[in-house]
């Protein structure tokens, strides 16, 4: 069991279990791997930047027999109905890390969205399908078990992020909270019927959310689910003639230094810095350690000369061992490019050892 404190206001648990495999064949099994959760706290009226920390359990893991644009095979096997709400996480090869929804299947063969024809290089490589991260899944019973009584005014609400909107704040996809509508208690949508339920909402692994406490309580919540201790890619939006932001985290359970986030460098989606008071591409860090809405970063890097520098930082220091907590959303602001660009940035990451 290791104890870590991501956040300045949370408390966290990471409970590391050694699990072995429920079963194994030839090429597929499913694995009970490491699963862990964590505690966090939004104060009373107030913001916190978060990103789902863990990933769901995978239901099915194998090696792909055959792979081509938009589907994977699996000689042998007997797939069950992943045609709904179920993604797959390339685990081996050129695509570690990536991930592919699933729109229809059939026994042995996966169809996938594969908009850029890039799956035949998932031959032979070991594919995981997971169901996808939702609003019901991450927060079953609501945020910290609050429903609303006041649907004008909702006292807790998600704003899952745009990030391909430019840099006008925040554009949110939509707002949600969790409501009871004819005794049924859901997540809803605001602006949409109250008898719709958005618990099927995905929550992309690897985007940030911003969670606003409206109340004059503290709201405390927690995220839990299965330990990625693999490459991990996280789609960077990139717009032509203007200034991007993109609302990101790394789903992972413990802090990562800046020098070690693989934003940079070979195959890197930062953009270095030539002139140290002209930034190209900035990194905003909210550490949610205060309090208030709509808060400005606790910090702002930039990299130049072969290491990550603090806007306004006079001596313009290394900041590479600056730590970013777990759980905390980044704001990565990509400069103006001459196109409108997808780019995937690949988190390498492995659980530490025990000492």
């Amino acid at each position: 069991m290791i104890l870590v404190k991501p956040l300045k206001t949370t408390s966290a648990l990471l409970a590391v279990l050694g699990l072995s495999a429920l079963n194994s064949l030839s090429a597929q099994s499913v694995t009970s791997r490491i699963v862990g959760a964590m505690a966090l706290t939004v104060p009373a009226s107030s913001d916190i930047y978060v990103t789902p920390t863990f990933a769901t359990s995978a239901v099915f893991r194998g090696e792909a027999t055959a792979a081509a644009a938009g589907s994977v095979t699996f000689t042998g096997s007997s797939l069950g109905d992943y045609s709904e709400g179920h993604s797959i996480i390339i685990e081996s090869g050129t695509l570690e890390g990536r991930v592919f929804a699933i729109t229809a299947n059939t026994a042995t063969v996966l169809t996938l969205a594969d908009p850029d024809s890039e799956l035949a290089a998932a031959n032979g490589e070991r594919v995981a399908i997971v169901p996808d991260l939702t609003l019901g899944t991450l927060f079953p019973e609501g945020l910290g078990g609050v429903e609303e009584a006041s649907i004008g005014n909702p006292d807790v609400i998600l704003f899952p992020n745009d990030n391909s909107q430019g840099v006008e704040g925040f554009f949110p996809k939509a707002f949600y909270y969790y409501g009871i509508f004819e005794d049924v208690a859901a997540w809803r949508k605001v602006g949409q019927p109250l008898g719709t339920s958005f618990d099927d909402e995905p929550l992309p692994l690897g985007q940030g959310i911003v969670v606003r406490n409206n109340s004059a309580e503290d709201v405390r919540f927690y995220v839990f689910g299965e330990v990625l201790t693999s490459k991990f890619q996280i789609p960077v939006v990139s717009k032509k003639d203007k200034t991007n932001d993109n609302l990101l985290g790394v789903p992972r359970p413990l802090p990562i230094p800046l020098g070690e986030l693989g934003l940079t460098g070979a195959g890197g989606v930062f953009d270095a810095t030539t002139d140290s008071a002209s930034p190209t591409d900035t990194l905003l860090v909210y550490l949610n350690d205060g309090t208030g809405k709509n808060v400005a970063p606790d910090a702002t890097y930039f990299f130049f000369n072969n290491a990550w520098r603090l806007v306004g930082d006079g001596d313009l220091a290394s900041r590479d061992n600056v730590e970013i907590p777990a759980t905390a959303a980044l704001v990565l602001r990509k400069a103006a490019s001459t196109v409108d660009s997808v780019v995937y940035w690949t988190n390498d990451w492995t659980l530490p050892s025990e000492s």
